[in-house]
């Protein structure tokens, strides 16, 4: 499900990490999103804006969700890291 409320507002490559965040586990997708958000943005400049969506998710799950799922985004945020720093840079 995508919500489309807020298109066209803002940067399209935040909207790509969002995807990218939430579609990781899709290997097909999330190689896709890399290239696409890397022929977008400068490494340095990505790194920010995936560590500005892993801070919002897990700061909201930590609020309103369980423990579990606090950490599932915390280990999904440490793997799109960990590719962003070792595969890209």
């Amino acid at each position: 499900m995508i919500d489309w409320d807020g298109a066209c507002i803002g940067d399209a490559a935040f909207d790509l990490v969002t995807l990218l965040f939430f579609l990781y586990d899709d290997e097909r997708l999330r190689a896709l999103l890399w290239r696409v958000l890397l022929e977008r943005l400068s490494v340095p400049a990505l790194s920010v804006y995936v560590a500005h969506m892993i801070l919002r998710q897990v700061d909201w799950s930590i609020r309103f969700y369980d423990r579990l799922t606090v950490e599932r985004f915390l280990h999904r945020g440490y793997a799109i890291l960990s590719t962003l720093t070792y595969t890209y840079t």
